[in-house]
C-alpha cells in the first residue's frame, strides 16, 4: 500500500494559476481604488486631454497661418530692399536689426 501526500500535477497547475488569478484580481483592485482614492478620474482625464487635442489643433492652424503671414512679410521687406537699392535709397533698419 502506498501513501502518497503530493497532488498530481494537473492539480497543482490549476491551483498555482487560481493563485495567480486571486493576486492579480487584488493587485488589481488596489490600484483600482488607488486611483479612486487618490482623486483620478478616468473620464476627467480623457474630456481634459479631448480639450488639450483640440486646442493644440486650433494652435497648429493659428502657427501655420502666422508663419504664411510671416513669409509673406519677409518677402515684401526683400522687395523693398532690391527696390531702394536700385534706387540709390537707404532704408531704415529696425531696431533689432542693429544689435
Amino acid at each position: 500500500m502506498a501513501v502518497r501526500s503530493r497532488l498530481p500535477w494537473p492539480w497543482r497547475a490549476l491551483l498555482a494559476v487560481l493563485l495567480l488569478a486571486i493576486i492579480g484580481g487584488m493587485w488589481w483592485w488596489g490600484f483600482d481604488f488607488g486611483q479612486f482614492f487618490g482623486g483620478v478620474s478616468r473620464q476627467e482625464s480623457e474630456a481634459r486631454m479631448a480639450a488639450l487635442e483640440s486646442g493644440n489643433v486650433e494652435l497648429r492652424k493659428e502657427n501655420a497661418r502666422l508663419q504664411e503671414r510671416l513669409e509673406k512679410a519677409e518677402t515684401v521687406i526683400e522687395i523693398q530692399k532690391k527696390v531702394a537699392q536700385l534706387l540709390g535709397v537707404v532704408m531704415p533698419t529696425s531696431p533689432s536689426a542693429e544689435r
